[in-house]
């Protein structure tokens, strides 16, 4: 399933793919980011559709340091 955030005028700033507990893809527009359109997306994963995981690339600081304020753990 995807779900996405629209800014004002309808066009998609960010969305979320999530299959079973798991995201499998966040994007959120580069001129959006430090908005909260992640933090939506993952509450809304999170709350909403039960996510417990998400898998990110150690490389990908910026994402990962996302990913830990929003109390995930790196599992391995």
């Amino acid at each position: 399933n995807v779900f996405c955030v629209r800014a004002e005028r309808g066009e998609a700033v960010g969305f979320i793919g999530v299959q079973g507990e798991k995201v499998e893809m966040l994007f959120v527009h580069p001129g959006h980011f430090g908005t909260g359109v992640g933090r939506r997306l993952m509450g809304y994963a999170v709350n909403v559709l039960g996510v417990a995981a998400v898998d990110v690339n150690e490389q990908n600081e910026r994402a990962l340091g996302f990913y830990q304020k929003l109390r995930f753990e790196v599992a391995g």
